[in-house]
């Protein structure tokens, strides 16, 4: 995962099962569900932090939920905007907002809410 966190604009980025073993150890946000080079089946990943700076940050997380949940129900532009409220704080938003805006001009002919990579 360490090349989708270039992608994401993050730091450190964990897969679902990955997030479950932690067991509250760590909070964390859902980025995305993935489906990276080579595999077939998406995975959910996370980015773990601190239960304070989840906090400090919450408002900001509700935001990005909202904007993760019109892109993956594929209404692009409604995501776009969502995620544009916080892209000048937020790296992951503002990858969100370029990527929902490229995918409202080109959009999937199936759409499974998926962020395909391209690249590792």
């Amino acid at each position: 995962l360490e090349g989708v966190n270039k992608q994401f604009r993050t730091y450190t980025m964990v897969s679902q099962m990955t997030f479950q073993r932690l067991d509250g150890l760590f909070a964390g946000r859902e980025l995305s569900r993935i489906a990276v080079v080579g595999r077939k089946e998406p995975v959910t990943v996370y980015e773990p932090m601190s239960h304070e700076e989840y906090e400090q940050r919450a408002p900001l997380f509700e935001t990005f939920g909202e904007g993760l949940r019109q892109f993956y129900a594929g209404d692009f532009l409604r995501a776009a905007e969502r995620f544009s409220v916080t892209a000048a704080q937020d790296p992951a938003a503002a990858a969100y907002e370029a990527k929902c805006k490229e995918l409202a001009s080109f959009p999937p002919k199936e759409w499974r809410g998926v962020w395909v990579m391209t690249e590792k």
